[in-house]
């Protein structure tokens, strides 16, 4: 199975307490809905909110139009493995992981997901793997961590817990602009696809949301976490590729039948190699744009 990277314009979460919470997301516009046993749910409701997103995905995932996630807890010894194994199951695509710290925790847990996919019936790397970035020492490990299996598809970025955790005060943007180019570098380095953006907190904010999203996207991110259903609108609307981006990647992916490969192994078409990262993006925003358009009703 392919684990070049979708991309998604949005990822709406929506906690694993709320049924029709979740069931509003997968009925929103959101590229992609993380059903969320973490943050959102209080510790006295982990294991009823675990049941209940199982539940959910049996029986209405299925039929989503967007790819569903699922945000797993960690604890002080990596990720919550009664969490991973009661989700991982045909309808959920990838699973959203908090605050990733080794590159052990990783490799250990795709371990665990190759042998739960064959009990599910699944084919092999069918689950793939989001890291957040939420400390500085995680920050500092991304490189490896992206390396660590090939579930991995793009790293995501978490905001709130990243100043905590570094004390900043002040401006977020001037206090996450290091980190959050850190990402797109290390992203890029590794042959991962774009990074995606953390959430903006406030849900009446428009403009803020707007502003947040352009920024991020200049930055070189693609896509941004989201908490409410009021946010997809916009945020599709910044990450949407516009006709310039639709041209050139259609073009890109036209001049694949042409191509040859240079003896550096590369592809080259008209006597220019063609840059796997770029190849690789083009092909995301056709696929992307094919949605888009296929979903729109005649």
């Amino acid at each position: 199975m392919s684990t070049e990277p979708g991309l998604h314009r949005t990822y709406l979460y929506a906690s694993g307490t709320k049924p029709r919470a979740m069931a509003r997301a997968i009925a929103s516009e959101a590229d992609a809905v993380i059903l969320d046993l973490e943050d959102s749910v209080a510790p006295e409701d982990k294991v009823a909110a675990r049941g209940a997103v199982a539940d959910f995905v049996a029986d209405r995932a299925g039929g989503a139009t967007c790819d569903v996630h699922v945000r797993v807890n960690r604890w002080a010894d990596g990720f919550d493995i009664d969490d991973v194994r009661a989700v991982v199951q045909p309808g959920v695509t990838a699973l959203r992981l908090p605050k990733v710290q080794s590159v052990d925790e990783v490799r250990s847990l795709d371990a665990l997901v190759v042998e739960l996919e064959a009990a599910a019936g699944m084919a092999s790397g069918t689950i793939g793997f989001y890291p957040t970035v939420e400390t500085a020492s995680g920050a500092m490990l991304l490189g490896p961590v992206l390396e660590a299996t090939t579930r991995t598809r793009r790293a995501a970025f978490g905001a709130s817990d990243f100043v905590a955790d570094i004390s900043a005060s002040g401006n977020d943007d001037l206090a996450t602009l290091h980190v959050r180019s850190h990402i797109v570098m290390v992203s890029r380095a590794t042959g991962k696809g774009m990074p995606i953006d953390s959430v903006f907190g406030h849900i009446d904010d428009v403009a803020g949301l707007v502003a947040s999203a352009k920024r991020a996207k200049s930055l070189g991110f693609f896509g941004k976490s989201v908490i409410h259903p009021s946010q997809v609108g916009p945020v599709n609307d910044v990450f949407t590729p516009d006709r310039a981006a639709r041209n050139w990647a259609r073009q890109i992916v036209a001049s694949l039948g042409e191509a040859e490969v240079h003896r550096s192994g590369l592809l080259m078409v008209d006597d220019e190699l063609l840059d796997p990262g770029l190849v690789q993006r083009a092909r995301a925003i056709v696929r992307l744009v094919d949605r888009i358009e296929g979903a729109r009703p005649e």
